[in-house]
């Protein structure tokens, strides 16, 4: 089963993210497939608390440079399902 990271840009307004149905409704998004080894990084960092700091593979930063216009080399990854980087 492939592991995939929603990637979303848009201009928040108040306090969360607007979601809709389980999903960002706020703005475009791009959904980025995960390798094996990026998921483990991530499910190992959540275990340890530790800060999620994905590196994004070639193929994942070309899709966000059509989708976005810019290639970042990493991504931090915050699970507002837990609170993370939640300003509420």
């Amino acid at each position: 089963m492939p592991y995939c990271l929603l990637a979303c840009t848009a201009l928040l307004a108040a306090d969360a993210m607007p979601i809709r149905n389980g999903r960002f409704a706020g703005g475009p998004t791009t959904v980025l497939t995960l390798t094996p080894a990026q998921h483990q990084f991530l499910r190992d960092a959540q275990d340890r608390g530790a800060r999620k700091e994905l590196i994004l593979t070639d193929d994942q930063r070309v899709a966000l440079q059509m989708a976005t216009g810019a290639a970042p080399l990493t991504l931090l990854i915050y699970d507002t399902r837990r609170g993370e980087n939640d300003c509420t």
